[in-house]
């Protein structure tokens, strides 16, 4: 009755159906954290536009040299 299960296209549409069951839940549970990433850094734009605005002079002062100017030119 259910000979025609174990054809060959039956076969290999079973095995390819077995291995895609895996690989889409862990597609999902990548796609979740890639989620989590994105609203983590979300969160720290929105905290940063909602802060204190600073003061130039406490930033840098004139005396100092910023980081990216203390070497040399090449």
């Amino acid at each position: 009755m259910y000979r025609f299960l174990l054809s060959r296209q039956w076969v290999i549409l079973t095995l390819v159906a077995l291995l895609l069951i895996p690989t889409m839940i862990w597609l999902g549970f990548w796609q979740m954290d890639r989620y989590e990433q994105r609203h983590a850094r979300n969160q720290l734009v929105a905290d940063a536009l909602h802060a204190e605005p600073v003061p130039v002079e406490r930033l840098t002062s004139p005396a100092t040299r910023s980081p990216a100017r203390s070497g040399t030119a090449a």
